[in-house]
C-alpha cells in the first residue's frame, strides 16, 4: 500500500490541516485521473474517498452536487436538495450528528463554481457554511488522532467563491492541485497500457521508455 508520503504534496497537507481545520477549497486540475497505489480513478470525489477512508479513518464520505443532492460515497445514502438553504440544513444535521455520535465524516461539494451562477443567495449560503465550520469539534478517531470532520469545495478557481471565505480564512484551507508532473504521467500512461495492451510488460525496457515518452509528450 502507497505511503503517505509518496501522495502529491496537496494530498499531504489534507493529512497535516485536517487536524486543525474543518474546510478545504480544491482548485486547480479537478478534471483529472488520479493514481492511487496501482490503479487509476477517474474522479476527484472518487481520489478522495480513498485517502480519506483508508489513510485518515474517516467513517463516511459524502458527495454533495447543487441542486441535485446528496449521496454515500462509502455507504448507503440519499437525499434530494434543490436548493442551497435546503442543503444547509442537511449540512449541519450530517456534521452534527457526526459529532454527536462521534462518526467522523467528510462531505465534498462539487462543481461549486458554479454555485454563484446560478444561485442569487449564495451570500448567505457560504455565511452559514463559515459558522457551521467555525463551530466545528474536533473528534478522537480509532487511531488516537484527534480531526475535524470535514468540507471540501471542489472549484475551478478559488476566486469563484466569495473573497472572504477563502482567502484568510482561519477555518478553511486552499490548496491549488497542479498538473502532474512528467514522472507522475509516464506512471499513469504505464498503467493504462498495462491494462489495454496485453504485450506491454512483455517488451524490452528501452522499446517501453520510447512509447512511454511518445505518451507523455
Amino acid at each position: 500500500m502507497q505511503h503517505l508520503e509518496n501522495f502529491p504534496k496537496w494530498v499531504k497537507e489534507i493529512s497535516r490541516f485536517c487536524k486543525v481545520k474543518s474546510g478545504f477549497v480544491l482548485t486547480g486540475n479537478i478534471y483529472d485521473s488520479y493514481l492511487y497505489d496501482d490503479y487509476l480513478i477517474e474522479s476527484l470525489e472518487e481520489y478522495l474517498k480513498e485517502i480519506l477512508t483508508e489513510k485518515e479513518k474517516y467513517k463516511k464520505i459524502v458527495l454533495y452536487e447543487p441542486f441535485v443532492g446528496f449521496r454515500g460515497l462509502n455507504f448507503k445514502y440519499e437525499e434530494k436538495a434543490e436548493s442551497l438553504e435546503f442543503a444547509y440544513d442537511i449540512l449541519k444535521k450530517l456534521f452534527e450528528e457526526s459529532e454527536e455520535k462521534t462518526e467522523p465524516i467528510s462531505i465534498i461539494i462539487n462543481y461549486a463554481s458554479r454555485i454563484k451562477d446560478i444561485q442569487r443567495d449564495q451570500e448567505i449560503f457560504f455565511y452559514k457554511i463559515f459558522r457551521l465550520l467555525k463551530n466545528a469539534s474536533p473528534l478522537l478517531f480509532e487511531d488516537q488522532i484527534t480531526r475535524y470532520s470535514l468540507l471540501f469545495f471542489i472549484a475551478e478557481k478559488e476566486n469563484d467563491l466569495p473573497a472572504w471565505f477563502t482567502i484568510d480564512n482561519y477555518f478553511v484551507k486552499s490548496l491549488s492541485i497542479p498538473k502532474p508532473f512528467e514522472t507522475d504521467r509516464k506512471k499513469v500512461a504505464e498503467v493504462i497500457l498495462d491494462l489495454f495492451f496485453n504485450d506491454f510488460k512483455e517488451l524490452e525496457e528501452n522499446k517501453k521508455q520510447e512509447i512511454l515518452k511518445t505518451f507523455v509528450s
